[in-house]
Order: C-alpha cells, then structure tokens, then sequence
C-alpha cells in the first residue's frame, strides 16, 4: 500500500541542529578537496560533496570520466543535453520559485568587457566549460576551478543544500539556505561566436516541454528571447505543478507549442499569469512582441522584494581550463585522487536531509513560522511498508543522538542542538494494517452512501472527506472527483458506476465530547460509496444501498429536491437506511445570487422540509423518526467546490460561551422561529420589527459568512485579518498573498472545514453495523429470523458463521476477470477460504445455482486502487477475487459446510430495462467475442439484461437512452477489445394483461388426450402487482404473513391467499397461479409441471412474446389419468402454457407501455413549447408549480417511453435551450385499443414487434389453444 505519512521538524528560528561522532574514517583528497557523498550521478558523470581543507568551504565536484568522453565523442560535438531546463541557455538562479534576473540570456553578462575566450569552434565541450568559467553573477551557480587526472575531469561548483525538492529532475533544481532555488545543468551556452548571417543562433538541444517554438522550428532564433520562454515555462511548473505543454506524443507537443496551447489555473492571478509571459496565446513570439526582461522585472508580482544584483568584473584565468584539455598530457596543473585515513569530522545535518536519507520518497515542504519556533511539515506518499519508513527514520536519527520513541507508526526523536531544542516526529497517516485494525472495532464503522439528483454535487463534496484521510490534498479537493475512475465520468461530468472508498480518520476528544454512543477509542473508519445521480444508473444506488447502513443525501440549495432526489430516498428508506442532509453549493447564494439572509433561509427551509415530506412518507416504524432537523444536527450545509461546511453544531459552540447558555439551547434559537435583537440583547419568537433584529440562523450563521466572502471577494484584506483573528482562524504567510476566489476558498476551508462537519454529522447521526443490523435483519433475511444466521447478522457477530452479499461486479484492470464487491454481515472472510455461492435463483435444498469455491484474494476498495488484506470481518464491505465464474449480478455467500443457511433477499430495483436495441458484429468473425462480451457487460452492470432472441438477433436492455449509451461503449472498448458493432435503433419493451375476468372457462387436453386442465384469468387488484415489483409479496415470504397482507390490503380470501402456487416470470414477477380446485386427486403431483409451463407462457405471451404483468390464473379442475406415467412433465407443461394463453385471450387482452415521469424546469415564457412538445408526444402535464424566489416554473408531465427518443432536443429546440427535462420510469399504462381488433392502434404495434422478432406475423388463433370437449 501506499503509505502516507506526515514528518515535522521544530527548533528555534534559525537554529541548524546535528550531531557529531568521532571514528575512523577512510577519505579521498582531490588536490585541496576531500570528496564525500556522492550527490547525484548519470551517464557520463557523478556530482560528489566535497570541502576545501583549507578554508573550510562546503563546494560540489563533478566527477567526468576523460575516456568516456572520447569514447562518446563529447569533445567533438555537444554534451548531452538531458535535463528538462535544457531549453535555457544560461544558469539563472530563481529565489523563491519567482525569477529575478534582469540580464540578456547572454551568459557573459558580468565578465570583463572584451575579455579573450578562447574557442575552437569544432571544441563545442570545451567551449561549454569556458563559458561557465566567465559568468559572475550572484544569481548564477559559480564554476569556481577546473582540475583533472590523467583519467578524470573535475569541475569544482558552488555548493547548493536540497534537491528533489520541486523534482524536475534530481539533479538541476537546488534550494540553499536562504530558500533561493538554484538552477543548474542546462546544456549548451551560446556564444556571440555562433551567430550567424541572419543574426540569429541555430544550435538546437533541449527537452522539448521547454523549448521556445523558434528553437523546434529549426530556423534561428534570437537566444534572448528563446531564454525568456523556457524561464516562463520552469516559473508556470514551479507555481502549478504541472507542465503547460505536455503530450506523449511529440508532433501534438510541438502543435501545442506553436499555438500556445495551455490554461492556467484558476489560482493564477492575473499578474502572476503576466509574469510567466505565457499569458499572450496568441503565436505572436515571430514578430518581436515576446515578453522582454525589461517588461518581466517591471512587472508588480515579480519585482515585489527585488533586489538589484551587483555584478562582479574581475579578471578571470582560463589557464585551467586549457590544461585539462593539453593532448600532451604534460600539464603541471594534473592532480593526483588519493585515499587518507583519519578521524570522521562533526557531521550537521537538518530534518529536511534526515528524512531524505530514506530513498525514493517524493517530498512536498511547506514552513511556517511564528513566536521564534521554525516548523516545518513534510507530507509524502511512499510505496514502503509504513514499518520501513518508521525503521529507516528511525535508523537515520539514532547515530545522531536523537533519543527516539516509537507507538503505533508514531517516531518521536528530541536532541538538544548548539542553538536549541530539535524535534522530529513522524506519523504515518494510515496503512492497510490500519484499516484492518480498526475493521475490529464495529461500533467505530459507518457505511455510508452519498446520494442525489444529478449535478447537485455529491463527487465533489466527497473529495472533501477523501482529503481529510490524507488520500489527496486539500487544495485539489473539488477538482480531482477521486470517485470518478471512468473516463467517460471525467468526461461527461457525472458519475456513472458505484465507487467503494475506505476512509481513516482520527477524532479528537473535543469534537467527541458530546458522542453518547458506543465506540472503541477515537479512530473511526468510513466505508463511503459515491453512487450515480443520473435516473438511467439508479440500479447502481441500490446495490450501493443494499450493503450500507447510512445515506448523505445531497440537495442544491437552489434547485431543491427533484426527481431523482425522491426515488434515492425512497430506495433508501426501503432498505431500512438512515438518511442525514446536507444542502449544498450554498457559494451560490452568495456569489452568483447575491441573496439576503431571510430569504435564503427560507429557501433551505423549503428544501428541508420537501425532503422531509419523501421520509414521512417512505417511514419505518423500526427506524423511528427519519426526518432531519438543523437543530438536532442532521442538517448540514455545504460549498462543495471550495470544501467548506458546517452544521449548526459548529456555532452552537462558538456561541455558547459567548451566551453562557448549553449548546443544546443554542442550537435550538439557530433555526425557526427565533429572532435576536443586538441593540436590545433579547431573543423573541417572532420578528420585532425593529432594524436590528434577525433570524438566528441569519444573524449568527449566514451573516458571518456573507461578510467574510465579500471580504475576501473584495480583496479588503486590513479587514479581513482582524475578522479571522477574532475567529481564532490561523493563516499561513503564503495563503495570505491569495486574492479573490482562491483566497475566499482557503480562508473558508480554514475557519469550517467541509470534513470537520460531514464527519461528526456521520459519526454522531449515521448508525455503525452493530446498530443497524438488528432492525435491517428482517429486510435482509430470507430464512427463519430465529435460526443461527439471522442471529449472527443481527448481533454482527463475528464468530459466527459467514453471511456475505455481493451487490455488484466491477471490472478488473485484467480484462475479462471481476471483483465481487460486497458486505460481510456476519463472520469474517478470508483469503484462500472454501465459500458456498447461493446466486439469485438458489432454493434452499436443491443444488440450482449453487457452487462451492474457494476466495483467492480479499482486497478494500479505494477508489481507482485496491488494497490487499488477509481477511474482513462483520461489518465491512470488501472486494474479492475468483468468485467471477460463479456470479452473474449478485449473490450470497456463507461457509462451505454451512448447508442449511438461506440466502440474503435479492434487490428490487426502481427502474426496468425498458428500452432495448438489438446489436451485431460489423465483421462476422468477431461473433464469438459479441457473445463473450454479452455475458460480460450482464456481469458489470446490476440493471442490464442480455437476451438472444428466436430470429438470432442479441438484445441489449436498459433504463434509459443514456443507460444504453453506456452499456454499448463498454460492450465495444472494454469487453469485446475495441471490435467494432453495429446496433438498431432503440425499441421500447411492452407487458401483456388482461382487462376483465375470463368470459368463460377454458379448458386445453394433454397431448395424450388423457389430462385436461380447466383454467381462468382475472386481473390482479390495484396495486398489488406494484407491491410485488417492489418485494413487499414474494414467493419466499412466510405464507402466514403474505396471507395477512392480501386479505388487508387487497381483500383477499385468507385460505385463498394460502394456496398461491407460484409467481411469475423469473419466480417473482408481478403475476400468479392459484389452486382453486376441491377434491381433486393427484393434484399434487402435477404442480411443478403446471408451474413450469406457467413460468414459460408468462415470460413470453400470446400477443407478441412479451412478458405478462398483473395476471391472476386461477386453476378451476383438473381431470388427470389415474396412471402416473400417462401425465408426466412432458404432457402436463405444454398443456398448462396453452390454457393460460387461452385463459388470457378470453379476458380481453391488452398491452401495458411503460410511462416515463418527466420533471422539467423552466422560465414561463418557455411553457408553451413544453406543453406543445408534449402534446405532440401524448404526454400530458399533471403538475405546474412556481419555485418560489425564482421564475422557474417546476413542471411534471407523464411521457411515453415509445415517445421519448428525441424528446429532449425537441424540446431545447422548441424553447431556445430553455428547458430541462430529466426522465425517470414511473409506471405501466394500459393501452386501451384491443390488440386482437385488426387496424387497431394496438393491432399494428403487435404486428410490427412480432416482424421485428422474427415471429409471423398473424396471431395464433384462440383455437389452437383451446380444446372442447
């Protein structure tokens, strides 16, 4: 795992702290340098410390192997030019990663005017070393003298501390102590020399990422200009931290070049862009309009603190030089490299070279300083164990005296330095170990689900709460959505799949004080799944639901709920999940609608109390009171994008002690009808009516706010630091430079931090496992609820024997392999462990969809990576791997001997796979990869189905237009490995049912002639085939109860309900077969067999092989041969298909469509068109409401699925991009056209769909089902 760790340093300022051994050493001497560690190395030399023994002085050597040289022919021709700032040509030293060099690029700026230099112009290596040699500036690293052997060259630099630091490359950026960032290693120097005719330099060396275009461009360039581009290029990586022009491929990165093709980040203010010189796009860098020196030293962001240099004009030998390249050899000014032995000198060494000592970790510093205390913080990611990092910390600080405590991934060390105190402690932030660790601790788990309508901003508030577990930093919180991994989620801007994430946190007493539930200890592990907005992914919320125990339901502030927001909670509910709210992108009210405190106010009301009106409704009495309060610390409100939020717990405490009043009541005169008067210092329950007097929540919450961002908005910073210092809220010396946006978004993170209030709000109000598993059993259990599983769900026991559900199957980076990805409810799972797979049609003591197989690996989800662990216990969600072959959707999983348990109830979802397009190989050789990839998409997504029909034809079936989009592109990238396929247009799936009871009763003969079954139809009552859709009436429901419910709900018989044979298609669909026979023998013993044939014609009926819905066939008589072998399966199933078709064509069959609720948003002059549109689409309107505050109109309509491909274009077309509609499956409609009256609406559809199914096109007639006596 990638650890991540935390490592800090104090002392007092200015102090440099170190310890000092004495031991026999042995050293090497290079004249008057004795040579230490070696600082850097590559192809062709080593960089060493080293120190003059006679002055002391701390200088770099490199180190150039003279037969190297020529063997590569460097002396001949140009040194190799590796380094990303080759693109410059002189070495600039830049202080604080902001540039101050007002020279020409001409390296000999600062040498003696006219001073000889010796060049051979086929000696371009040589010519490299004399042009280092002249430079004297004191921004400019120093070449201080050039030595060699008879086999070595050795350039003596001045020496800079650092390195890796800001890591373009290991060698060339260099920090020295007074925190000036040194530049070195640029390749080539041009000199006056080289310049051609045209006046204009032609040499070409350099990455290309920082390159000027006229140097890619191979004309000649003018080196001046060309410097200030590359200078422009390392200041915009050095501020943002990524390259403006970057592409793998080399001819787009030369496009991108040229055309100035790259953005700055919004951090940027626009005098730092202006000071890259990159800000002009336009390609204007041909014509003399390039950012001059001269412009870049007047700029007011670079000259702030600019100190004029003083140039050094000393006369400079290049004697030196000459001699190392004397061909005779016999040069007096050859050094010899030899080894001495003696006592090891006192080594000092700071914190930031202490923890450099660890090889390969990728450090990120920030320093802050105050009261005379330097600290210092690094944080960096490291592939090591956290026990590696920690020993090698450790390792490093012992020999220099630190005396070191080591807990629990924590090393403290303290030592007593020259000028002070020095303390080093590491922390490692979390490890997989950790998360193990705490998967012990049930009471300190929460499984929580973000929830909501599209867009209204749960990925990006999720990010808040992933950077607060140290997994990415706080500054891209917002920006990196860590929980959309797809591509296409990048793209689009929504999520599309489930994402797993296992967060760490550690509370801190404070904020636990007032927590009366149980918990082991502060530390607390949040299994988050980030779930789909979008109505088409809604099956992908309900497997996120299933194997949680809390939801965060996101609400816009301003768009309020919507329809989306309404089925989430309603799924939610029926799972038995805990809701809390949080109303979001609450910047809005301040920034973009400028709204006063009362009437945003009411507008949070609203939104609050509309949810709150979807939980009343959708209640549980064993989840008691859902609804969420402000006051009660269920509400929060949120800025997603800038990460910041709070609860009204928050100022409840700020303000509490300012009252002298409890928290409680605090919170209480927060919200509703609670009014304060400062002039007066009273609190009222109703407005006073004076000036003064405000809302609580406007006066103490919003107000604070409001003025805050607009001081920050307005840059009024003399106001803004007292504010801030009132409020206790610390600001680094860096953020204080921040203007506008980016000032207001860290100074908000700072003082209400979005993962302080998330956090406790989770903690406080959402359930841990051993709570919510005792009432979420019932829903869970399809077993006796007094057996032994049902007792270790509801206890969470993890000794007990494994209960395990997989909701869904995520694709792995190894194509076609998957991860089972689930909830453990009861026991622990384990690699290598022996599992009994119960799938979604396994029957307790039959073998039907059921393997045993063993895990090969058990991983924790963490977004885009895994995490391997030894096993998971109760209350956990985990991934596995192996199980794929096993598992289509979902499953349950238990101990391989564990033969009596039942399995965990499948999900029901709130949409159906509704549209459907039929798909074919572009080649017909790929045929074999569609159907593998068939089977695989089945495997990835929940909701949807693959089915191959009579004529040949492969159907694929989804929620939605965008749902299919989406299936299909994975069908074709990701599952048949990019061949190509060719789809249908989109078809709409239909229901088959019955109007009115049959007129007469039926009766079809066995093939044999010696059976004969009598059979009715009937319609099934109001909403009962709804409850069953929804899983409230199930086959595998006790029959007592399900009895119960029919005779309550539905007036039904109660020995009636009792004799229900099955349900039907797939064992659960919306129909039934009833027994209603007295007296008749052997009834028994043809059941399965009427069962069977029932399963069959329900899932393909008369009028068009569609499946039927809402159908009660009643069995009246069976008359049977007295011989067993004459009424066997193969004589009793067809005959029980052809009297239920009979059954059904004797009811006045119907077709039933499916109907798409459609929620739209609007002005009022766009009305007309939407109505319009919907008229024309046989939609019609059954709701229209003003939001209120706005002139947005909420419309609700019902829409035809068959009339919904293309809706929405029409309708933007029809009111200028005005309206919005969002579509989401709500019922079944009956047609009331008679589909057996030729010319009928219904009539013609049937025939088209049994055309496209390949069937003939005539219906079969009654009388080939129906037999007479």
């Amino acid at each position: 795992m990638a650890s991540r760790a935390t490592s800090s340093r104090s002392g007092p300022s200015g102090s440099s702290s170190g310890s000092s051994s004495s031991s026999s050493v042995s050293r090497t001497r290079v004249g008057k340098y004795e040579l230490g560690r070696t600082l850097g190395e590559g192809t062709f030399a080593k960089v060493k410390f080293a120190r003059n023994v006679v002055n002391g002085e701390n200088v770099a050597i490199k180190i150039i192997d003279k037969e190297k040289v020529l063997r590569n022919k460097m002396i001949a021709q140009a040194s190799p030019c590796g380094s990303p700032c080759s693109g410059l040509r002189s070495r600039i030293a830049l202080p604080t990663c902001k540039f101050r060099s007002g020279q020409s690029s001409n390296p000999g700026a600062g040498s003696p005017a006219g001073a000889p230099i010796p060049l051979d112009q086929s000696n371009l290596f040589k010519r490299e070393i004399s042009t280092m040699k002249l430079i004297k500036h004191p921004n400019v690293i120093r070449m201080l003298e050039v030595m060699a052997s008879k086999t070595k060259i050795y350039f003596v630099l001045e020496f800079v501390t650092g390195g890796e630091l800001f890591d373009k490359s290991p060698e060339n950026l260099l920090l020295d102590a007074n925190g000036t960032l040194n530049v070195s290693d640029f390749g080539l120097s041009a000199l006056p020399q080289q310049v051609q005719e045209d006046s204009l330099l032609h040499s070409t060396c350099g990455t290309p990422n920082y390159v000027a275009p006229q140097v890619i461009n191979n004309k000649g360039y003018d080196g001046a200009k060309a410097d200030l581009w590359s200078c422009g290029v390392i200041l915009f990586v050095l501020m943002a931290g990524y390259l403006p022009f970057e592409d793998s491929n080399l001819a787009s990165l030369y496009k991108k070049i040229f055309k100035a093709e790259f953005t700055c980040p919004h951090w940027f203010s626009a005098k730092a862009r202006a000071s890259t010189g990159l800000s002009r796009s336009e390609v204007i860098f041909y014509n003399g309009q390039r950012i001059t020196f001269a412009e870049v030293i007047e700029n007011e962001w670079f000259n702030k603190g600019y100190k004029a240099p003083k140039y050094e004009n000393a006369n400079v030998s290049l004697d030196d030089v000459d001699a190392i390249f004397d061909e005779s050899g016999e040069s007096q000014k050859l050094v010899v490299e030899r080894r001495e032995e003696g006592l090891r000198t006192p080594v000092t060494r700071n914190a930031f070279e202490l923890i450099s000592t660890s090889k390969g970790l990728n450090l990120g510093s920030l320093f802050e300083k105050q009261m005379g205390l330097v600290k210092m913080k690094i944080q960096f990611t490291s592939k090591c164990p956290a026990n590696e990092i920690v020993t090698k910390i450790e390792a490093a600080a012992e020999p220099m005296g630190f005396d070191v405590k080591k807990n629990n991934y924590k090393l403290v060390g303290e030592k007593s330095g020259r000028k002070g105190q020095l303390a080093v402690t590491t922390e490692v932030k979390f490890t997989s170990d950790e998360l193990r660790r705490i998967m012990d601790y049930k009471h300190n788990i929460r499984n929580m689900s973000v929830i909501a309508h599209v867009d209204h901003g749960k990925s990006t508030l999720t990010d808040s709460l992933v950077a607060a577990a140290g997994i990415i930093a706080q500054e891209v919180a917002g920006d990196v959505r860590m929980t959309d991994t797809r591509a296409d989620e990048a793209e689009r801007g929504i999520t599309i799949k489930s994402t797993g994430i296992s967060l760490y946190y550690e509370m801190t007493d404070a904020s636990l004080k007032s927590f009366t539930g149980a918990r082991d200890g502060n530390e607390y592990l949040i299994n988050l799944i980030d779930s789909p907005g979008h109505v088409d992914f809604s099956s992908e919320v309900t497997a996120a639901l299933r194997i949680t125990d809390g939801a965060l339901v996101v609400v816009d502030c301003i768009e309020g709920v919507c329809v989306q927001t309404e089925t989430v909670l309603r799924q939610a509910l029926g799972e038995r999940i805990r809701p809390v709210l949080t109303v979001n992108k609450m910047d809005r009210c301040f920034l973009e609608l400028q709204v006063d405190g009362e009437e945003a106010y009411q507008t949070f009301q609203r939104v609050i109390e509309n949810a709150n009106v979807i939980m009343a409704t959708y209640e549980d009495p064993l989840l008691g009171d859902v609804q969420v309060y402000p006051e009660k610390g269920t509400v929060a409100f949120s800025a997603g994008l800038h990460g910041w939020a709070f609860t009204l717990t928050n100022f409840a405490k700020m303000y509490a002690s300012k009252f002298g009043v409890d928290e409680t009541k605090m919170m209480e005169r927060l919200w509703g009808e609670n009014f304060f008067d400062p002039a007066t210092r009273k609190w009222s329950s109703k407005n006073t009516g004076s000036a003064t007097c405000k809302r609580g929540f406007v006066q103490f919450c919003y107000e604070p706010i409001k003025q805050i961002i607009a001081t920050c908005m307005n840059d009024q910073k003399d106001k803004l630091w007292p504010m801030l210092q009132k409020l206790g809220v610390q600001m680094k010396s860096d953020e204080k430079e921040l203007m506008g946006k980016p000032l207001m978004k860290r100074v908000m993170q700072t003082w209400l931090p979005a993962s302080t209030a998330l956090l406790e709000m989770m903690i406080f109000h959402l359930p841990s496992p051993h709570t919510a598993q005792r009432y979420r059993v019932e829903n869970l259990y399809e077993g006796p609820l007094d057996d032994q599983y049902a007792t270790a769900i509801r206890n969470c026991d993890p000794n007990g024997p494994l209960m395990l559900y997989v909701s869904k199957m995520i694709p792995a980076s190894d194509k076609g392999r998957f991860f089972a990805f689930g909830r453990v409810f009861s026991g622990k799972v384990s690699t290598g462990m022996k599992v009994r797979i119960m799938g979604p049609n396994f029957v307790p003591g039959e073998k039907k969809d059921l393997y045993v197989k063993s895990v090969q690996r058990t991983v924790i989800w963490m977004g885009k990576r895994q995490e391997t662990v030894e096993d998971v216990p109760c209350g956990n969600t985990v991934a596995m791997v192996g199980l794929d072959q096993f598992i289509t959707k979902n499953a349950t999983l238990t101990n391989e001997k564990e033969v009596d348990a039942h399995p965990i109830r499948a999900m029901k979802f709130s949409v159906s796979p509704v549209v459907r397009v039929a798909v074919q190989c572009k080649v017909a050789s790929d045929l074999p990869k569609l159907v593998e990839g068939l089977k695989r998409l089945a495997k990835s997504d929940p909701m949807v189905v693959c089915t191959m029909e009579e004529s040949g034809e492969h159907i694929v079936a989804g929620a939605g237009e965008l749902h299919l989009e989406i299936c299909l592109k994975d069908l074709q990238d990701d599952f048949m490995g990019g061949a190509e396929i060719v789809k249908s247009d989109p078809v709409v799936s239909f229901r088959e049912t019955v109007l009115e009871r049959s007129v007469r009763t039926v009766m079809s003969k066995s093939p044999n002639k010696h059976n004969r079954l009598y059979m009715e139809a009937r319609p099934l009552e109001d909403g009962l085939a709804e409850a069953i859709d929804e899983g409230r009436i199930g086959p595998r429901d006790d029959p007592k109860i399900r009895s119960k419910i029919l005779a309550e709900e539905f007036g039904w018989d109660k020995d009636l309900a009792k004799k229900i044979w099955a349900f039907g298609p797939e064992t659960t669909g919306p129909n039934m077969v009833v027994d209603m026979c007295k007296g008749v023998q052997y009834l028994n013993e043809i059941k399965d067999s009427v069962v069977a044939g029932f399963q069959w014609a329900s899932k393909e009926g008369p009028l068009c092989d569609e499946n039927m819905r809402g159908i009660c066939f009643e069995v009246c008589d069976v008359v049977l041969h007295s011989d067993a072998i004459h009424r066997g399966g193969g004589q009793v199933i067809p005959t029980a298909r052809r009297v239920i078709y009979a059954s059904q064509l004797t009811a006045k069959p119907r077709l039933l469509e499916p109907v798409y609720m459609v929620e739209i948003q609007a002005p009022e002059g766009a009305l007309g068109g939407i109505y319009s549109v919907l008229n024309q689409k046989r939609g019609h309107v059954f709701e229209e409401m003003q939001r209120p505050g706005t002139p947005l109109y909420n419309i609700k309509a019902y829409l035809p699925v068959v009339e919904s491909f293309g809706f929405s274009s029409q309708l933007r077309a029809a009111t200028s991009g005005q309206a919005f509609p969002q579509c989401v499956f709500d019922h079944w409609e009956m047609m009331m056209s008679d589909p057996l009256e030729a010319g009928s609406q219904a009539s013609t559809l049937v025939t088209d769909i049994r055309k496209r199914k390949g069937m003939k096109e005539q219906m079969t007639p009654l009388s080939d089902f129906e037999d007479k006596l």
